[in-house]
């Protein structure tokens, strides 16, 4: 079994990502800041499981994030989070 932490996996390819790898033995682990981009959480088939855990965490929130690197031994971090709006990444660049 492999620790595995994704960010951004409540958007469009997080989401796909996750519902792949989660029937694998993997415990996953998702930071996502749950923006209007995100996938609509009712329609995910992963969110009930017990090898995955969801925390709504922006990833510039760096205490945040290192406490949960801190929490798991993770084995593999994919990294898909992003702005998904230009204009908005252009007015807030952090």
């Amino acid at each position: 079994m492999s620790n595995i932490l994704v960010t951004g996996g409540l958007g469009f390819i997080g989401s796909n990502f996750i519902s792949k790898i989660i029937n694998k033995e993997n415990f996953v682990v998702n930071i996502d800041s749950e923006t209007y981009a995100s996938v609509n959480k009712s329609f995910l088939d992963f969110e009930s499981r017990k090898n995955y855990k969801h925390y709504k965490v922006d990833i510039s929130d760096f205490q945040k994030v290192d406490n949960i690197i801190n929490k798991y031994s993770f084995d593999f971090i994919f990294h898909f989070a992003a702005e998904s709006h230009v204009d908005n990444s252009i007015e807030s660049s952090f």
